[in-house]
């Protein structure tokens, strides 16, 4: 899945004119996955405790 959207990515950024679409993909790609680390799991999501203002 990641490298069909690694495609879709460079397609989209080569498009957009960028001159090295590959690296602006693995950079968004970079970018994606450390936001994705640092959100809780689902379990965590679901916690009371810790989503309680």
């Amino acid at each position: 899945i990641r490298a069909a959207y690694k495609t879709m990515l460079a397609t989209l950024l080569t498009e957009a004119g960028y001159d090295d679409p590959e690296a602006a993909a693995d950079r968004v790609i970079a970018l994606e996955t450390r936001m994705a680390e640092a959100h809780w799991d689902r379990a965590a999501g679901r916690n009371r405790n810790l989503t309680y203002n």
